[in-house]
């Protein structure tokens, strides 16, 4: 055979194993795992635990909160199941690893258990299976709760005189911020005092951007379990906060030797124009439900402007208003007292006119 040909018959062969080559398999979408994550809580929610087993993966496994395999997870006895159900669960992320698995990471609470046991993490890893998406593993983590023994007894409490209006009085209403003091306000790790990261300015409670100033968020002395919440804000260019409540959880960032913030349910706070984060992602403008619920509509005033935020939590749906415009909705699970948080972002942002509204 010829040169020539020898080389035909290779550059055959080359073109031919290069269209065997493997094709890219593209990644599934968060949104298309979304909808057997919340099968499985609702099989939960529900007690229906031969449902919650039928989503398990044949060979799962449960895992304690050291990583010791404690057993079967489909074939777990009903009582985890049931423990479950009276467990306020809430995902924080899915994260997408391959294009037939994926690892779900989220926070949990147990209303009326005690320390360590009733607050803590969650990360299930799922995988895509002929009957859908099956978690093949699941463990849980303590983490310590956001909430102080005797802290009432140890906190003054706010006197709303001169802060409510007459009408706000006689319908029930009560003031979290007197205008003048840090009374009814502790911080995270339970400092009574505040740090040098906020102050009360002009009728308001500012944090202290100064990159010295102890950032960390600040909670009420009270908790609070459904509740109508007013307060106005205002943020400075880039600002970025948060408006926290159902708090599951304290939070540790990077090296922090204690605890700075709360994990729970945020309602953003942000320089909308400016915050790089509101720029590009409808999560993360004031008015939605961090990082989880979109705005309906943005609302957010400009830099410099006071903002009028209203927060309304009921035992089975939560609504974000701004500025008049309801901006999200969204339905919750197992109800739980909690306190309200303010955050400490390493931004200005002021707080003032707090008062809240206990509902049934």
């Amino acid at each position: 055979m010829s040169s020539a040909g020898k080389l035909a018959i290779t550059g055959a062969v080359l073109a031919g194993l290069a269209v065997a080559q493997p094709v890219a398999v593209p990644l599934p979408s968060v949104e298309s795992i979304e909808p057997a994550v919340n099968q499985i809580l609702a099989a939960i929610r529900a007690g229906n635990v031969e449902h919650a087993r039928t989503l398990m993966s044949e060979g799962s496994r449960v895992y304690s909160p050291g990583g010791v395999a404690l057993g079967v997870l489909r074939t777990a006895p009903a009582n985890f199941w049931r423990v479950r159900k009276s467990y306020s669960f809430y995902v924080r992320h899915i994260q997408v690893l391959t294009a037939e698995s994926a690892l779900v990471v989220g926070l949990w609470r147990s209303p009326g258990a005690p320390p360590p046991q009733d607050a803590g993490m969650f990360d299930w890893t799922m995988r895509l299976e002929p009957g859908g998406w099956k978690v093949t593993s699941w463990r849980e983590a303590y983490v310590p709760s956001p909430y102080l023994p005797n802290l009432l007894s140890k906190v003054a409490a706010v006197d709303g005189t001169g802060v409510l209006t007459p009408a706000e009085i006689k319908e029930g209403w009560q003031a979290l911020f007197d205008g003048t003091s840090s009374n009814g306000w502790v911080t995270v790790s339970g400092e009574t005092k505040l740090l040098t990261g906020w102050r009360i300015s002009d009728g308001s409670l500012a944090t202290v951007a100064d990159a010295s100033a102890q950032r960390m968020a600040i909670r009420t002395r009270e908790e609070f379990t459904n509740f109508d919440l007013k307060f106005e804000w205002q943020v400075t260019a880039n600002a970025n906060s948060g408006c926290q409540y159902r708090l599951y959880t304290v939070d540790f960032f990077g090296a922090q030797p204690t605890a700075t913030g709360a994990a729970g349910l945020e309602y953003q706070i942000a320089d909308d124009d400016g915050d790089r984060g509101a720029r590009i992602d409808p999560r993360q403008k004031s008015g939605a439900l961090y990082a989880v619920v979109p705005v309906l509509r943005p609302a957010a005033k400009p830099v410099g402007e006071w903002n009028e935020s209203r927060i309304v939590v009921t035992s089975e749906h939560i609504e974000h208003w701004l500025n008049g415009v309801q901006t999200a909705q969204y339905s919750v699970d197992v109800p739980f007292a909690s306190p309200i948080l303010l955050q400490h972002h390493a931004s200005e942002v002021r707080f003032r006119k707090l008062r809240i509204h206990r509902l049934p």
